[in-house]
């Protein structure tokens, strides 16, 4: 094989000597072997096989301390060592180089002198003539010349060029072709300089970008779009056309007839009813109201005595009241037995009973039903609550509607207290009295699984005698409208 300079020398493999002291593990070697088999340990002449210790550059790090010795510790660097020589400077001629073409001196790149050199197509990047600026540059072949730096070059007219990374060219006086007034503008972009450059403008004053102008008395003509969120002043009987919305405050509607009625229709428009004949009414079944004559009152049964309740074949919605039966009022009490003694206190008599306690009212339950048309409902009327003859007053019967209505009875009063005959205590003249008047607690009737429920809004309670008897509590009912 060929080579540059000498030939090449043999030298001795490397060797590294250590001494062992029992205690040191880490020894540094001449150089960093490639691996553990680029060399050979011996210990006092004994081969050491790599497991007893690794390398780490030019660091062998023995498992364990060798023994106490002197140069004990052989490491033989394998492989052939060579050292290859180097000619010295300047010493290299051209007879030694091959593939040459022409003859002369190496050439170098920094600025070489090259003599009547045939270049064909070359790529030349950066060149800078400098010096004559006059006379012809010829370059053989067709040479491409990759950014040039010309220094204040009379170019002519180019047959083409790029300018994208130009800079310096005067507006007024090196570009062709631009509108009257555009000029100016480029150079100096105002507002005053862009309305001088159009021609189609309208209006006057600043040029208007889109984010938070101000325009002063603009005609808008009819824009496309546009939020009003913060315009004031809009007049309501010009400025605003369609129809305001239910969900924006308005009813959706453009006209209201004169005199109809307005339904509201959630979110939609709201409904009108019309007034209809004279004399009607507004009515509600449960879930709108329409208007409707007097004609049309409902039906009502009114039941004063237990029986059953039909629905007819055409109804489907019933209001049903019940009314608990009145409790009746207690007697008036017994007057004293009259065996009073004259003790010159200027009455001998005796005290009166007092007034029957009134009886209380029933209870009272109201709802409407959707029935269906043929059901049976069993209706119990309670009865009136019995008068006191000489006693208390009778209790009102509970009314009700099959198992969803149902109303108490009021409690009877309690009849009067007793009199009293005049007497003597001791020295002294004790005076007839009145029996006195029942105070203790009387329970209204209660209305129960209606709509509408009332305690003591029943029938009317009887009243308590004053002169005997009291009166009874009025009878319950039940009534039924469709």
């Amino acid at each position: 094989m060929g080579m540059i300079g000498n030939a090449v020398s043999s030298v001795s493999f490397t060797t590294d000597i250590f001494s062992g002291d029992a205690s040191t593990v880490d020894f540094v070697l001449s150089r960093a072997p490639a691996s553990t088999a680029s060399i050979a340990v011996h210990l006092s002449g004994i081969y050491q096989v790599p497991t007893n210790y690794t390398l780490s550059s030019t660091t062998l790090t023995f498992s364990s301390a060798p023994a106490n010795g002197t140069n004990n510790i052989t490491v033989l660097h394998l492989g052939t060592g060579s050292t290859a020589a180097v000619p010295s400077d300047g010493s290299v001629t051209t007879v030694k180089l091959a593939a040459k073409t022409g003859s002369g001196s190496v050439v170098l790149a920094t600025s070489p002198t090259i003599s009547a050199p045939t270049i064909s197509a070359p790529t030349i990047s950066a060149p800078v003539l400098s010096g004559t600026t006059t006379g012809t540059y010829t370059l053989a072949g067709t040479p491409t010349i990759s950014a040039p730096t010309l220094v204040a070059p009379v170019l002519g007219t180019p047959a083409s060029g790029t300018l994208t990374n130009a800079t310096g060219l005067p507006i007024a006086t090196g570009v062709a072709g631009l509108g009257s007034g555009l000029a100016t503008f480029l150079a100096t972009p105002s507002s005053a300089n862009l309305i001088t450059a159009v021609t189609d403008e309208t209006g006057t004053g600043a040029l208007v970008f889109a984010t938070s102008p101000t325009l002063v008395t603009p005609a808008l003509g009819t824009p496309a779009s546009g939020t009003l969120t913060n315009a004031t002043g809009l007049p309501l009987t010009t400025g605003v056309t369609g129809t305001l919305p239910v969900a924006n405050g308005g009813t959706g509607s453009t006209t209201l007839t004169a005199n109809y009625v307005l339904l509201g229709n959630t979110t939609s428009a709201v409904q009108m009813i019309a007034p209809g004949t004279s004399a009607n009414v507004l009515t509600s079944d449960g879930t709108t109201w329409s208007s409707s004559g007097l004609s049309t009152i409902p039906t009502s049964n009114v039941f004063t005595t237990t029986s059953v309740f039909t629905v007819p074949s055409t109804i489907t919605k019933i209001r049903v009241r019940v009314y608990g039966g009145g409790g009746g009022g207690g007697a008036k009490g017994l007057d004293a037995p009259g065996n009073g003694q004259c003790c010159g206190c200027g009455w001998n008599g005796s005290g009166p009973g007092s007034t029957g306690q009134d009886g209380v009212p029933g209870g009272y339950s109201e709802s409407t039903l959707t029935v269906t048309p043929g059901a049976l409902y069993n209706v119990t009327v309670g009865a009136a609550g019995t008068a006191g003859s000489s006693s208390n007053g009778g209790a009102g019967g509970t009314s009700s509607f099959g198992v969803l209505l149902s109303a108490t009875g009021g409690a009877g009063g309690s009849r009067g207290g007793q009199g009293q005959d005049d007497y003597v205590s001791g020295h002294n003249c004790i005076a007839g009295s009145v029996g006195a008047f029942p105070t203790g607690f009387v329970r209204p009737g209660i209305g129960s699984g209606g709509s509408i429920n009332g305690t003591g809004t029943g029938s009317a309670a009887g009243l308590g005698g004053t002169s005997g008897m009291g009166t009874a509590g009025g009878a319950g009912r039940v009534v039924v409208e469709y």
